[in-house]
């Protein structure tokens, strides 16, 4: 069985909204959370990791240096790329779909669903193809009602939309965890903030985010998908 874990950056904000995070066969996350542990640990020890605290030296990074900092993200990130875990993210670019199509109610009022939707496509289409196929659990960071409600209605919307052989591979209905006591959310945390930072750089300076803890979460393999103008007015067009 797969598990994939999630959790999103820039809810509310502009210019993008953005859903990333890490998927793997059971055995691969288990012995990748033993090891990112024992790497938390170690000296400086990390007790708890958020992108932004991390970016900007504060909280649980209050003190450390960005030399120390650097030093210990980058282990995480070799440990995930050590147990071959997949990072996937889909970014949204949240002024277009405002104009494109957002609702004034329903799963359309957000991006949050329409992100969910194409990560939780995209990785059941990739568990089905497998011979055999294999199963996948989903697990998003709790905290916020709303956006919990959003990827249970586009759940049960995607339960008619996909072809029932498509289905039989999700495992049950997406699962919400505490991320302050899952490491892998913390890491999608950690992930999501900084490829929302690149998305930014580029839509608003038309630039790179420069950051060696983004180019170390480069080297991960997966996939990125961003929904843009043409990407949102295809959608439109193939849903009306």
């Amino acid at each position: 069985m797969l598990q994939a874990w999630f959790d999103d950056s820039g809810r509310g904000l502009d210019p993008v909204f953005l859903l990333a995070g890490y998927s793997g066969s059971i055995d691969s996350v288990e012995n990748c959370v033993d090891e990112y542990q024992a790497v938390m640990q170690k000296p400086p020890t990390l007790t708890y990791l958020k992108g932004i605290a991390a970016n900007a030296l504060k909280y649980d990074f209050d003190g450390w240096t960005e030399a120390e900092r650097d030093a210990k993200l980058c282990d995480l990130i070799g440990v995930i790329r050590k147990h071959e875990l997949i990072a996937l993210s889909v970014g949204v670019d949240s002024v277009a779909f405002r104009r494109i199509l957002r609702q004034p109610k329903g799963i359309m009022k957000n991006p949050d669903a329409l992100a969910y939707a194409h990560v939780v496509t995209w990785l059941l289409h990739s568990a089905y193809v497998i011979q055999p196929p294999e199963q996948i659990e989903f697990i998003f960071h709790q905290g916020v009602l709303s956006r919990e409600e959003q990827i249970r209605k586009s759940y049960e919307g995607m339960r008619s939309d996909l072809p029932k052989e498509v289905m039989k591979v999700l495992v049950n209905r997406p699962r919400f965890e505490d991320n302050k006591h899952n490491l892998l959310l913390q890491a999608a945390d950690l992930f999501a903030w900084h490829c929302r930072r690149d998305y930014e750089e580029q839509l608003l300076r038309s630039r790179r985010w420069s950051s060696r803890i983004w180019d170390e979460l480069r080297t991960v393999r997966g996939t990125s998908i961003f929904l843009g103008q043409r990407e949102l007015e295809a959608f439109r067009a193939q849903n009306t």
